[in-house]
């Protein structure tokens, strides 16, 4: 079965132009974090620090994204229709944009507060920043996105196509959000 099997009404220039600038971004997105992730998994002192633990996750999921949702907008362009999309195939895109998103904003999250505490306490971050304790806030932060993304999935909103962003995406409601919102305050307030 497949999703909207309408036109995306783009002009061949424009398509063109789109094809061609998602492929510059596929492309120069893959080399770049790929060659981040090789350097640090082949030096040892790279390997050793909590931050760059914190930006080799954040290459992976970046590349996690530009992997598995790029191409997919890329088949959109060149065929200019939605009909590649198939209802899994759009939860599938759709669970692991969510997934990829989520972990880069917290990802990055993370960076900041690594760097805030290597800034405001420069002789305790040693002992209060470490690669295990990185490695498991990472894990958070994945199984953060894999519960996000999972929502859709068991019957709160679904995955739909948006043809303004050329791939599917939760679509969310005012609900959604406010649950969120009361979550997420709950956990930044509860000191």
């Amino acid at each position: 079965m497949l999703i909207n099997n309408t036109k995306t009404g783009l002009g061949a220039e424009v398509r063109l132009l789109e094809g061609f600038g998602l492929t510059f971004v596929l492309v120069v997105s893959l080399m770049l974090n790929l060659s981040v992730c090789a350097i640090i998994w082949r030096t040892k002192q790279l390997r050793n620090k909590p931050a760059n633990t914190f930006v080799a996750n954040l290459c992976i999921a970046n590349l996690l994204l530009t992997a598995c949702v790029i191409p997919f907008s890329l088949v959109t362009i060149i065929r200019d229709e939605h009909a590649a999309y198939s209802r899994l195939l759009c939860q599938g895109n759709g669970f692991i944009s969510v997934v990829s998103c989520v972990a880069i904003i917290m990802t990055l999250c993370c960076i900041s507060l690594d760097r805030y505490i290597a800034v405001t306490r420069p002789t305790r971050y040693k002992t209060i920043v470490t690669v295990k304790r990185a490695c498991f806030t990472l894990l958070v932060v994945w199984g953060q996105g894999i519960l996000y993304a999972s929502f859709p999935l068991f019957g709160w909103s679904k995955y739909t196509y948006h043809p303004g962003t050329l791939h599917c995406s939760p679509a969310w409601t005012a609900d959604c959000f406010v649950v969120h919102l009361l979550g997420s305050s709950g956990i930044w307030y509860s000191d």
